[in-house]
């Protein structure tokens, strides 16, 4: 599962990428990487949670995963599989580590603990939406799930100085998915 596409940047570290590669989804390399072999491969050209958003069975028996970022680990840990690997490189190392659950060790998310405080949810949205005011109103949408209404689309569009029209394909639409597709 992976949404993105081989990029010059990947060919240090992608085992399975050429230069032929760049442009090429890096979902179909993996594919054919395994299809010679005994195990059934199924290919997803999207994010996780998007993935599992679209999944019927939320139960995962084993997650490999190399990721670019701590909060896409934390939220595939967020998704309780059995057993997770986490591969990883930096500029001259790599690693691998193992996560089972509920085996007495450091689960995936704990290795990837943010330093400092950081920004609940609702409240790094109402500052992208630049309308901080509706913070508690946003936590709302987000714990409900509740579609966005056009009043609330046109504070977002006022805030933005844009026409509120340009907003009004997310009408109906989850907090999450409007800030994901239009921020």
């Amino acid at each position: 599962m992976d949404h993105e596409e081989v990029d010059l940047s990947n060919l240090q570290r992608y085992v399975l990428a050429g230069q032929c590669h760049v442009g090429s989804p890096k979902v179909d390399l993996a594919r054919a990487a395994f299809a010679d072999t005994a195990m059934n491969v199924s290919a997803h050209s999207a994010k996780w949670d998007a993935y599992v958003n679209n999944r019927n069975d939320w139960m995962f028996e084993r997650v490999a995963v190399a990721l670019d970022n701590a909060p896409d680990r934390i939220a595939v840990q967020g998704g309780l599989p059995n057993w997770i690997v986490n591969a990883w490189t930096q500029e001259i190392d790599l690693g691998v580590s193992r996560h089972g659950f509920d085996d007495g060790r450091a689960c995936l998310a704990c290795l990837y603990l943010p330093h400092g405080k950081i920004k609940d949810e609702d409240e790094k949205i109402a500052e992208e939406l630049r309308i901080t005011e509706a913070k508690q109103e946003i936590r709302v949408l987000l714990q409900t799930n509740r579609p966005l209404d056009a009043g609330f689309l046109e504070r977002v569009a006022k805030a933005f100085d844009i026409p509120s029209e340009s907003l009004q394909e997310f009408v109906g639409q989850s907090i999450r998915s409007f800030h994901r597709r239009a921020i």
